[in-house]
């Protein structure tokens, strides 16, 4: 990898160290937890290490706790009683030829919301300064591991075959972690592979090619305006084992996309999922299947996709921002987080006023089906009328995600 030509587009990266890295185990100590203060100097300066994508399933008995659990290990690592996943990607970093790899569950303090609060934020930067991340994509849970053999796969005359679904890809968290790796070695159940700005290259031909351009810059957003929409239909497809998660996980997509759109002359800021520059626009999503109700707990806004489960659907919104003036005009947006210090993260609360026009709609037909209510708005000047209001005859929860413009 030290040679490998991506490496130049990622050369003006700023170095970054975590707060802890497991130690793989070398002939004269085991793996272990290191601090940060604990490493060699010329490490923090330069560090290289790994990082892990996988999937928990369910809770781990192994994992970073307060006090003496994590005195123990900074001792030494209980091998023999870890998950085989961890197990695995101890092994893999060692046959790669590195000494350290971040794992969240031995290196976050589970039982710490405050330890959480400070590092959350920071995994934008964990997996981004990473050297390459360890994909576990085979293995549904963390007690599967990764490195077993190969399955055959049908590869067709041409040399093409298709890499299958794996658990990894119903992850919502793993999207990030995927997204803002810059370069990626891919455990399948068929084919190991490797991916990076450059090129993705797999042991034999996929799609009549044995390696092809993926992109030849970092991964930005080109256009800012549609690409953001474009991620949350995406991520919105995705499981969440901890529903309260809804804006956390993608926490770390919404960091990139800030520092990436430096094209929007607007003042960024992020609302519970939905950029202010984007308004009035972002807000038209929808949900597309009903049977997915509305969260117990607060998660976010009526108004915010974050607020609602199931997929989203932002088939509304413009690929460009348009150049006419929306109508509607937003008065006030706010957004309070819980945490002052995590801006992308979880709320507490959000209010939104704005004001527009009304127009008349007529329907067309009623398919209680159907996701969609087929109107016609007749072409008339917009003009202040009194507030009309609809009924549906339908249960309640089938006017959910219904959109006014």
């Amino acid at each position: 990898m030290e040679k490998h030509r991506c490496q130049s587009a990622f050369q003006n990266t700023k170095p970054f160290c975590p707060k802890r890295l497991v130690e793989v185990a070398s002939e004269n100590s085991p793996a272990r937890l290191r601090d940060e203060w604990e490493l060699p100097t010329e490490f923090r300066a330069s560090p290289e290490y790994l990082c892990l994508s996988y999937c928990w399933g369910g809770d781990q008995a192994f994992k970073l706790r307060k006090g003496k659990v994590m005195d123990t290990y900074r001792e030494a690592l209980p091998y023999d009683h870890l998950p085989q996943t961890l197990k695995d990607a101890l092994t893999a970093t060692k046959s790669l030829g590195y000494r350290y790899i971040w794992i969240d569950s031995l290196c976050i303090i589970q039982d710490d919301e405050q330890d959480k609060v400070e590092q959350l934020p920071l995994m934008p930067a964990i997996y981004e300064g990473a050297t390459v991340t360890i994909v576990a994509a085979r293995a549904s849970s963390c007690r599967e591991g990764f490195l077993q053999p190969l399955k055959p796969s049908f590869v067709y005359p041409n040399g093409t075959f298709f890499l299958p679904y794996h658990p990894v890809d119903s992850r919502a968290w793993i999207l990030q972690e995927e997204v803002l790796s810059p370069r990626l070695i891919v455990y399948g159940s068929t084919a190991l592979w490797w991916s990076c700005p450059c090129e993705r290259k797999v042991p034999y031909r996929f799609a009549g090619k044995d390696n092809w351009p993926l992109w030849e810059d970092p991964p930005a957003f080109v256009n800012p305006f549609y690409d953001w929409a474009k991620i949350i239909e995406i991520y919105s497809r995705r499981q969440l084992t901890m529903p309260d998660d809804k804006l956390v996980a993608v926490a770390g997509l919404a960091a990139a996309y800030a520092r990436s759109a430096d094209n929007i002359s607007e003042k960024l800021e992020y609302l519970a999922g939905i950029w202010r520059h984007t308004l009035p626009y972002g807000l038209l999503w929808r949900v597309d299947d009903h049977r997915h109700p509305r969260p117990v707990m607060y998660r976010a806004p009526t108004w915010s996709w974050a607020s609602v489960n199931g997929e989203i659907n932002y088939q509304t919104i413009p690929r460009e921002k348009p150049d006419s003036v929306s109508q509607a005009k937003v008065l006030q947006c706010t957004v309070e987080p819980r945490s002052a210090d995590f801006r992308y993260g979880a709320i507490a609360s959000g209010t939104l006023k704005f004001d527009g026009v009304i127009r008349h709609a007529y329907l067309v037909s009623i398919v209680p089906e159907a996701h969609i209510v087929p109107v016609e708005v007749p072409c008339k000047p917009l003009q202040p009328s009194p507030l009309w209001c609809v009924w549906m005859p339908w249960k309640p929860t089938a006017a959910e995600g219904i959109t006014v413009v």
